[in-house]
């Protein structure tokens, strides 16, 4: 993962990393393990701060797009297998940088996958 890669450097501009997923508390932990990352992931089933920031779901278009549909091909020729999904396909991401209550920069996301670079948050913050 690119920001657990980089997590001293966003430690270094003071900003802790925090996941909010919808997904079950189990499955959040099960995503950890397999990427080996150590922030905090907190579970949102009920999608309490999706709908606080206003990240909705897209369309069809943002889950299937060539380059989602790639990707999956290609760890599919290296042995992955593909399972019947458990969470919302559709439900797009976003990056929230806060500094106590007050919202700093926000970047939701208008398509499946795509989320705020590194970079791109730590300039903000510095800001």
């Amino acid at each position: 993962m690119k920001v657990q890669a980089r997590l001293a450097e966003l430690e270094a501009a003071d900003i802790d990393v925090i996941v909010v997923g919808f997904s079950t508390a189990e499955r959040l932990s099960f995503i950890g393990d397999q990427f080996e990352l150590t922030f905090p992931m907190l579970s949102d089933p009920g999608r309490r701060w999706y709908k606080a920031f206003a990240i909705g779901r897209g369309g069809w278009g943002t889950v299937l797009a060539p380059r989602i549909l790639w990707r999956y091909m290609r760890l599919m020729f290296r042995g992955y297998r593909l399972r019947k999904p458990t969470d919302d396909l559709r439900q797009l991401g976003g990056d929230i940088l806060l500094h106590g209550d007050n919202v700093i920069a926000q970047w939701i996301g208008t398509e499946s996958e795509r989320r705020a670079s590194v970079d791109e948050v730590i300039t903000a913050a510095r800001g």
